[in-house]
């Protein structure tokens, strides 16, 4: 095999046109599409859990529980997990990790479709007795309604979690590890752009299932067997084939140098792994500003999207309170976001390599601002708009899940295009130190503690208030959510300073490695 160029500039050896569209060379496509092929699997197994989840909770407890569910449930869960992964991985390598943390999920929602739904009726406390308990303790109300449906409470669970655990953190650790950093400002995008092609494939399969509801089931109130029967059988089949790209990869391609650093290095000796407790762990993070200028990110788009998602998810209660119906809708979403994701990245993902990081990682934020302003505005001032409705021949209804949908489809094909292929190329440049245990706290627990925080402001709000309406905290929440937007911007640029020095410094560090005297600081 020929030797593996190094250039000074990503994108040399490609004309422009090419650099545009396929920024990659022959000699690196074993690498790039088996790991490309693994984020597909992983998105697709994510969205069509991630429809089904509410699918199965909206229509029946309301958007209003699910700050309880990320606040209290989730969050913690997470946070357990990190420190089994944690203490696991001083004994474990991270290859058997991946395989355990995508078998735990299988293993989950098999046990739901075969034990926990069937028997639904047996597990499932008495609705009368809920519903005394809720009349008596009107500020728990929503406390009772995730008792009274947990056994979709753990669907819910396991849906988020793998978003969490496989997409945020088992995923990108190997993609970070694997990809060197100039092969990251031509890969990323790339990897954007094919693996959230899985968008669309998972909402038509959402869409199939509901038409194999109607004609081999029934449509009305709890019945969604044969939906859940679909996306059960199609995620374990996404789970096996992830787990056999995987093994592929480790046996062809991190065992060969030209395509894996580290394998060199194995080759020559092999070190001692650095044994961190979880506590420690939490320090290394607590220490590292760069860690928690990440962590502040992921914040700042998961509160604020979550917040805004939440509103969405009550118009679409009550435009579609049927399972078969709010199934449908959501397949339809998926696809409509997989072709906006498709186009804004074909669109922006020559940003990084012309204007430099900081623009890729401040359209995000601005994509939110400005389409959350605008879905609130119309939430708060309806009333006055009503002429305007009216004029267009639509309800107040549908008009509010129109624009919702739309602020939730730019804002998550902003996120897959732009924010995670930035959040994850400024992990690159960290030691292995931080790349690992401080990317596990800051992707697992942050990206829960992001969900688990607008929970706790919602939560927190609405007892005491005792609201039972989420719509009647607009002001006060679109307020947090313009906060909490404008935090964002300012650490992004924090983190740009400290980003490019670093990759400078990695840099420096490969030229002295290499016996080559680097001329930056006497320059």
């Amino acid at each position: 095999m020929s030797e593996r160029p190094e250039p000074d500039n990503a994108f040399s050896g490609f004309t422009s046109m090419r650099a545009f569209l396929w920024p990659i060379h022959t000699y690196e496509l074993k690498k790039f599409l088996p790991t490309a092929f693994m984020l597909f699997l992983v998105v697709f197994n994510y969205t069509i859990m991630r429809n089904t989840k509410d699918t199965l909770v909206v229509p029946m407890a309301g958007p209003e529980v699910i700050p309880i569910l990320k606040g209290a449930i989730i969050l913690p869960i997470s946070i357990c997990l990190v420190a089994l992964y944690n203490y696991l991985a001083n004994f474990v390598s991270l290859e058997r990790l991946f395989y355990g943390g995508v078998s735990m999920f299988m293993v989950a929602f098999t046990l739901f479709y075969f034990v926990l739904f069937p028997y639904r009726a047996d597990l499932l406390p008495d609705p009368v007795l809920i519903e005394g308990l809720k009349e008596t303790y009107p500020r728990f109300q929503h406390f009772f309604s995730v008792y009274q449906n947990w056994v979709y409470v753990f669907f819910y669970l396991f849906a988020e979690l793998w978003g969490a655990i496989t997409l945020q953190f088992l995923f990108w650790s190997f993609a970070n590890d694997v990809t060197r950093i100039e092969e990251s400002k031509r890969f990323y995008a790339m990897f954007a752009f094919l693996g959230h092609l899985a968008l669309i494939p998972a909402g038509y399969l959402g869409i199939q299932s509901c038409e194999l509801q109607k004609i081999f089931g029934k449509l009305g109130g709890d019945d969604c067997e044969i939906i859940l029967e679909v996306v059960t059988i199609a995620f374990l089949m996404g789970g096996t084939a992830l787990l056999f790209l995987r093994r592929w990869m480790a046996k062809h391609v991190l065992s060969n140098p030209f395509y894996y650093d580290a394998a060199a290095s194995q080759a020559k000796v092999q070190k001692p792994k650095v044994k961190l407790t979880f506590m420690e762990g939490i320090k290394l993070v607590a220490s590292s500003p760069y860690i928690g200028l990440i962590v502040v990110l992921i914040l700042g788009y998961g509160i604020s999207n979550n917040i805004l998602g939440l509103y969405w998810k009550k118009q679409l209660q009550i435009a579609f309170p049927a399972k078969y119906d709010y199934q449908r809708f959501m397949g339809q979403f998926s696809m409509f976001t997989g072709v906006s994701t498709i186009t804004l990245t074909f669109l922006f993902k020559g940003i990084i390599p012309r204007f430099g990081w900081f623009a890729g990682a401040m359209i995000t934020p601005a994509v939110l601002f400005l389409a959350g302003t605008f879905f609130f505005g119309f939430i708060i001032f309806d009333a006055a708009l009503a002429p305007l409705t009216a004029f267009m021949g639509l309800t107040p209804l549908v008009l509010a899940v129109g624009i919702g949908t739309f602020q939730q489809v730019i804002s998550k094909s902003a996120k897959y295009a732009m924010f995670d292929p930035t959040k994850e190329m400024a992990y690159i440049p960290l030691d292995e130190a931080l790349k690992t245990r401080g990317k596990a706290a800051a992707d697992v627990i942050g990206h829960s503690l992001s969900k688990a925080s607008s929970g706790y402001i919602i939560t927190f709000i609405m007892i005491v208030s005792a609201t039972r309406d989420l719509l009647e905290l607009t002001p006060i929440l679109g307020g947090v959510v313009l906060v909490i937007i404008l935090g964002w911007i300012f650490s992004v640029r924090a983190l740009n300073h400290r980003y490019q020095a670093l990759v400078n410094f990695r840099k420096e560090e490969k030229l002295r490695d290499a016996g080559i005297v680097s001329s930056v600081k006497s320059a």
